[in-house]
């Protein structure tokens, strides 16, 4: 089963620091930080109409504009859609909300974390002239684990729930692969741009390919302002220009956010673009024309 599809939006969505959290947890907890991260991201999906293809360790693959996903082909913009998908689950996991269902499971993580913290510091062996540098990192990781509550704590300790995301759009071959377990699939340029975006993208931001941008630039309703263009050498189709996502005014729809159990936050959303690009300020804001 086998679909060339003209015109697609994808979106790679990554953990960071991932590698270093799972050193931490056990393999309970770790299938249960990962099992409600992503069930939380799934149900944002649906919400936007976005189907995830697959979700591979620490990276969430989703797509939009498959033939039969939209209920008027015609006017979808699926790049919009993806677009506010991908500011959605950045802000939901970024510290603004907190997560009840996950409480008790993010609590026991701090909680064991701040334990192993504080009896690695006290079978270390005395140096003089004070602890060294690491000792002084263990101890203040363990306070931070041991005063903070649930969401907030996991952050302070690792980002844990900070993604890194990109998102492109165009051309892409859809199929099924047969086999003992048959598993849908996606393949060509733009799954490969997508993946470098991501790749590429920082902790927190959203990095998008030219062609998501001009889909949504000049919308009237467009709610997002984009830094500076930026060049971005990708292997194997050349140099492209891309953007980070610098602010929306859009926060998470109510009805998701009820659906969730979070608690609604007003206020615009910026995306930290002067630390995680090294400091600079960035470009002037690129967003819609005033009405």
């Amino acid at each position: 089963i086998v679909v060339e599809v003209p015109q697609v939006t994808m979106l790679s969505a990554s953990l960071c620091n991932f590698a270093g959290m799972v050193s931490h947890l056990t393999a309970q907890e770790l299938v249960q930080w990962v099992g409600y991260t992503f069930s939380v991201v799934d149900q944002a999906a649906d919400f936007f109409g976005v189907h995830r293809v697959r979700v591979a360790g620490d990276t969430y693959l989703a797509i939009a504009g498959l033939p039969g996903m939209a209920s008027d082909p015609a006017s979808d913009n699926h790049c919009f859609r993806v677009l506010q998908f991908a500011a959605v689950i950045t802000q939901l996991f970024c510290g603004r909300y907190d997560h009840p269902d996950a409480g008790m499971i993010l609590q026991a993580i701090a909680s064991q974390s701040a334990v192993n913290q504080k009896k690695a510091h006290k079978h270390k062996p005395k140096t003089h002239g004070g602890a060294r540098p690491s000792d002084r990192q263990s101890v203040a990781s363990s306070s931070y684990s041991s005063n903070s509550g649930s969401t907030a704590a996991m952050r302070k300790t690792g980002g844990k729930f900070t993604f890194r995301i990109g998102v492109a759009a165009g051309p892409v071959t859809a199929g099924v692969l047969q086999g003992k377990c048959p598993t849908f699939d996606v393949w060509g340029r733009t799954m490969h741009l997508v993946s470098r975006l991501e790749e590429t993208s920082r902790p927190g931001l959203i990095q998008l390919s030219e062609g998501v941008f001009q889909a949504v630039v000049g919308l009237p309703e467009c709610p997002f302002l984009f830094d500076k263009p930026r060049p971005m050498v990708v292997r194997e189709i050349g140099t492209l220009t891309v953007y980070f996502l610098k602010s929306t005014e859009q926060n998470p729809p109510k009805p998701l956010l009820l659906a969730l159990s979070l608690e609604p936050n007003l206020g615009d959303y910026v995306f930290d673009l002067t630390e995680a690009l090294g400091g600079g300020k960035g470009g002037p804001a690129h967003g819609p024309p005033p009405p």
